[in-house]
């Protein structure tokens, strides 16, 4: 049996977690699996002869997810444009392993398409409470543009949005259809893609509409300020994982890399993790430089 701990891709919910652990499972070979959604790995324990890292990566792949490959270099230099701004790395070229290149690369893409989404939402949801206000306050103005206008602006606007940046989303309902497997891309997608094509219906057939005595309100408005606000809560959680693995990282970089040990009346320094059971660790005292107080 051989335990290995490796970094996946594609993970973005908790959900997420319980998919790749139920699959790997069932993979023969493999004994134990445990995922972790805050550090995006997962500890296997399996058999050699019977099951291989490429073979696991290969189950999950269906899903969205896979195995950082353990055969790249283990490091490279990168600059992501931009994510400085947020305080992820200082400016210059970072030397970093491809999961974490992967991870800003992701980030990045994120960023940009927030840029897009968030402040559209936002504006798109004060201009629906400016709808609603004016139809039920007498005392708030009018509406700046006909319903039938402004009803196709956001059908363009909404298309946009979800066949671009609600694409992940549309995905989710893909796998789940297949697969039978669901996420919160799974929800979110189904949410705002009934909203879209009930709307677009509502817009484009007005007589059949009338006929099925149907209302004439449409939902563009709330596939857009859901898209863009759980699009935002993703860019924003993504950003504190990625900030959060560097402290980390950082921690575990200030532990002792060597240990003094007696071996057969001898003191010898060698690497941490070969340290023995029953080894004799020395720990000499600090002795602090009386030069500098």
């Amino acid at each position: 049996m051989e335990k290995v701990t490796v970094p996946i891709k594609g993970m973005h919910c908790a959900s997420c977690a319980l998919v790749i652990e139920k699959k790997l499972s069932k993979t023969e070979g493999v004994s134990s699996v445990k995922v972790n959604y805050g550090t995006e790995k997962a500890t296997i324990e399996y058999d050699k002869d019977k099951a291989s890292l490429d073979k696991m990566s290969d189950s999950i792949k269906p899903f969205g997810y896979e195995f950082f490959d353990s055969k790249s270099p283990q490091e490279t230099a990168c600059q992501i444009p931009g994510v400085s701004d947020s305080g992820l790395a200082d400016a210059g070229p970072q030397r970093t392993d491809p999961a974490k290149q992967q991870k800003l690369l992701e980030l990045e893409d994120q960023k940009s398409k927030v840029q897009f989404s968030l402040p559209l939402a936002i504006m798109v949801f004060v201009l629906m409470m400016w709808e609603i206000a004016a139809k039920s306050i007498p005392l708030v103005p009018n509406f700046f543009l006909p319903h039938e206008l402004y009803s196709i602006i956001l059908l363009i606007l909404s298309s946009i949005v979800l066949f671009w940046i609600g694409r992940p989303f549309l995905a989710g309902i893909g796998k789940f259809i297949r697969y039978r497997v669901a996420n919160m891309d799974t929800l979110v997608g189904i949410g705002t893609l009934t909203a879209y094509l009930y709307s677009a219906f509502i817009l484009l057939f007005p007589q059949l509409r009338i006929a099925l005595r149907f209302p004439e309100s449409n939902y563009f408005d709330v596939a857009i300020i859901v898209i863009g606000f759980v699009s935002f809560g993703k860019y924003l959680e993504a950003r504190s994982k990625l900030k959060t693995g560097e402290a980390i990282e950082k921690l575990v970089n200030l532990q002792a890399k060597t240990a003094l040990v007696e071996r057969e009346g001898v003191e010898i320094e060698i690497p941490i993790e070969k340290v023995l059971i029953n080894d004799i660790v020395i720990v000499k005292p600090l002795i602090p430089d009386l030069e500098h107080g």
